[in-house]
This record gives C-alpha cells, sequence and structure tokens, in this order.
C-alpha cells in the first residue's frame, strides 16, 4: 500500500481483511454494506473510481514475470497482465501498446485470487522483484475511458 501512496494513488488497507474473512465473521455478522466495505486487501481510488485489490505475495510465479517482460500483455477473457511501471504509466494516461493476446492457460492462482473478493486489481509480490498488477478487462477499460 505504501508503494501506491508513495506514486501519488489513494490507497486504503482494509482493516483485518484476511483474519475476519478466514474466520467467515464478516459473512456471519456484516449487512451487505459492510461486506462490500471488506472485500479485498486495498481499496485504491483511480480518476474518482474506488476498487477492490487483493495483494498476493508469490514466489512460484517466474512464468508471469518472464511474460510481463514484453509489455502489457491481454489474458483473453480475464486480465491484463503488466509490471509496475507499466501499471503507474497506464493510471497516468499514458496510451500503451498491448504487446500481446494470450490464451488464459496457466493463470488458474490468478483466477482464485481475483474470486476470493471478486477484486477488480490483483497485484503480485516477491522478494527482490517488482510488482506485477493483474487487471479484469472491464477495469482496465473503465481507466482508459476515464483518461479519454
Amino acid at each position: 500500500m505504501k508503494w501506491l501512496e508513495k506514486h501519488g494513488l489513494e490507497a486504503n488497507l482494509v482493516p483485518m481483511s484476511g483474519a475476519l474473512k478466514s474466520a467467515n465473521i464478516i459473512k456471519a455478522l456484516a449487512n451487505d454494506e459492510m461486506v462490500e466495505k471488506m472485500r479485498g486487501d486495498i481499496k485504491l481510488t483511480i480518476n474518482g473510481e474506488t476498487y477492490t485489490v487483493e495483494s498476493k505475495r508469490n514466489v512460484n510465479s517466474d512464468s508471469w514475470y518472464k511474460k510481463a517482460e514484453k509489455g502489457v500483455i491481454r489474458i483473453n477473457t480475464l486480465a491484463y497482465l503488466m509490471r509496475e511501471d507499466l501499471f503507474m504509466a497506464t493510471v497516468n494516461g499514458v496510451d500503451l501498446p498491448i504487446s500481446e493476446v494470450i490464451e488464459d492457460k496457466g493463470f488458474k492462482k490468478i483466477h482464485d485470487y481475483f474470486e476470493q473478493d471478486d477484486s477488480d486489481i490483483v497485484v503480485i509480490s516477491r522478494p527482490y522483484c517488482h510488482r506485477l498488477f493483474f487487471i479484469k478487462e472491464k477495469v482496465y477499460e473503465r481507466i482508459h475511458r476515464i483518461k479519454d
């Protein structure tokens, strides 16, 4: 979260997101509005719209990092994959070309991460590496629409 704030984005940590959800306390005690507020790990505001971010540490992500070296990657029907520098450029209105369109194969974990809290963005981190951003197609399109 500090990285997002350092780059000028409004980001708010969802308090105790993992602990409350793993014990199913939120679903048992909260109303729909509270459940919505507690989705994800971070609430990230981009150009006035708030998105739910799931942040994961994954050391078994070599293939994703290798794909992201090429630039902005569109994973058919799933998401856009990009490095943190390309994410910041996109958020700041830079129109980046899609480097490659690939099939949705080898991304089961990413599906699981998105589905965990119906997140809009999944951020992958691992030691000594930049972050990877997976942005759902509809969210990526909204970010582009807003900047136009």
